[in-house]
């Protein structure tokens, strides 16, 4: 008697739609939300001191770093609910990201001078306009994800 291989399930692969969106949130959610952060550190390794003016301006690069987790779960396919955490970081990026761009007064920081007074400045001629270009993109990518997460071929990829 021979086994019948037929009847075994093949194994689900991660689609080429599943993989650019993962890239794209990647880079979109997780890497360039972290850019101002990573510009304080920078500048602070150099000696100079540098504040955010209030503690929102951390949402944007915490929740990028989290993105990023998610996707590095999303991408290998475990746990089983990486899917519907893959989503729901999608999401919350998408809310906080639009509400930075809108509100650029998140990246206003204060610096010290040598001579001990105090100047606002802000990454808004840097950062701000970027942010606004790649809003649009950033909503349809998504819009993309919630929509192409729920086809049938992501979800036997995460089963």
């Amino acid at each position: 008697m021979s086994k019948r291989r037929d009847l075994q399930p093949l194994a689900a692969y991660r689609s080429l739609g599943l993989s650019l969106a993962i890239i794209a949130v990647f880079a979109l959610y997780g890497i360039v939300p972290t850019l101002p952060a990573l510009l304080i550190v920078i500048v602070r390794v150099q000696g100079r001191t540098f504040q955010p003016i209030n503690g929102a301006f951390w949402a944007l690069p915490i929740i990028a770093i989290g993105t990023m987790a998610v996707c590095v779960f999303a991408w290998v396919g475990a746990p089983r609910r990486a899917r519907v955490m893959f989503i729901g970081i999608v999401l919350l990026g998408a809310l906080v990201n639009g509400f930075a761009t809108y509100r650029t007064d998140l990246l206003t920081f204060v610096s010290a001078l040598d001579g001990g007074v105090i100047l606002g400045n802000s990454f808004d001629p840097i950062f701000a306009g970027a942010l606004r270009c790649l809003l649009p993109i950033r909503v349809a990518l998504a819009l993309f994800v919630v929509w192409y997460c729920n086809r049938a071929v992501v979800r036997a990829f995460y089963k």
